[in-house]
């Protein structure tokens, strides 16, 4: 096969146009395959909102269902949820979705308002080294008193993302989510 190159004979390289055309079709790529990379690499606050969200929804519906309260357990790194056994005792739930779940590193429960203001007892269960922030029951009847949760990406210092309890239908929200 015979090639004709315009130049002199033994010239080789490349045109400045082809070397442009090279490091913009890199340059898209890069743009579309870098937001797919960063996002499946950690788990937002958000994404974790949305998480607790429909957790926090089930066991309201599992209260109501049931007739029996059940009780939402918050910890800095960790969240449980427990219902009453036959004696009233606080018995922490194994099964899915209420078993005892681990925040992802990097997110954190900032704040739970309001803390509930009879003493925060554990059940023999849950002797951990992390201490109890909060309890917030999910009674039968719905949610009595509103309350919200605060999750905080990079130990406070990032995105922020606020769940709202509520009296009502819709009572269960995330108040403000940031873009992803």
């Amino acid at each position: 096969m015979i090639c004709f190159h315009a130049g002199q004979a033994g010239e080789q390289g490349y045109t400045l146009i082809e070397i442009i055309l090279v490091i913009v079709i890199m340059s898209v790529m890069t743009m579309m395959i870098a937001p797919s990379f960063f996002s499946a690499t950690g788990t937002t606050a958000g994404q974790e909102a949305r998480r607790l969200t429909q957790a926090l929804r089930l066991a309201a519906d599992e209260a109501v269902l049931t007739g029996r309260p059940m009780r939402w357990t918050a910890r800095e790194h960790s969240y449980s949820f427990e219902s009453p056994d036959s004696e009233s005792v606080w018995q922490l739930q194994d099964e899915s979705p209420f078993h005892a779940y681990s925040l992802p590193g990097g997110i954190r429960i900032l704040a739970v308002q309001p803390v509930e203001t009879t003493a925060i007892t554990e059940t023999t269960d849950q002797k951990e080294s992390e201490p109890v922030l909060a309890h917030l029951l999910l009674l039968p009847q719905g949610i009595v008193e509103p309350s919200s949760i605060v999750l905080a990406d990079r130990g406070g210092e990032g995105d922020q993302v606020t769940i709202l309890l509520q009296p009502g239908p819709a009572g269960i929200s995330i108040e403000k989510e940031p873009i992803e």
